[in-house]
């Protein structure tokens, strides 16, 4: 049932936001559309992104584990990408990229999911959010 309910609507989404995202040749444009797209995807989809973090991780009741191949393309199209700029400077990266872009998506998803517990004071908005989480994510991610 939470496959039905919960993992085939999050992976249909992850799928249509793969096949939909557009590219350019500025690549600075092309990072900051989609880091704010993501940002926005998870926005308008709390409710279901919510029910995956409430929900048991590991196997059900009959012991079957949900899939989700939407997010696990999403992560190596990513991890690709950014591996590419690697390359295309003949580096190679002093860490695990596919790790870094998880915990930074995990990062753009609890700006979004925790926003009253991480902002109790008040949230900055969701622009300011996404162009600190790009720094950030740039600074720790990117070639030198």
């Amino acid at each position: 049932m939470f496959d039905e309910v919960v993992a085939q609507p999050f992976n249909r989404l992850m799928q249509d936001f793969i096949t939909q995202r557009p590219t350019t040749a500025d690549l600075e444009a092309h990072e900051h559309h989609i880091f704010t797209s993501v940002y926005k995807l998870i926005e308008q989809n709390q409710a279901l992104f919510a029910a995956l973090l409430s929900s048991k991780a590991g196997s059900s009741e009959d012991g079957t584990v949900p899939s989700f191949d939407g997010l696990l393309s999403f992560f190596r199209l990513g991890t690709e990408e950014q591996l590419q700029k690697y390359r295309s400077r003949g580096e190679t990266p002093p860490f695990d990229i596919g790790v870094g872009l998880r915990l930074a998506f995990g990062m753009l998803a609890s700006s979004v999911l925790l926003r009253d517990w991480l902002f109790p004071d008040g949230a900055p908005t969701g622009e300011a959010i996404v162009n600190m989480l790009e720094h950030l994510v740039k600074r720790a991610l990117d070639p030198a």
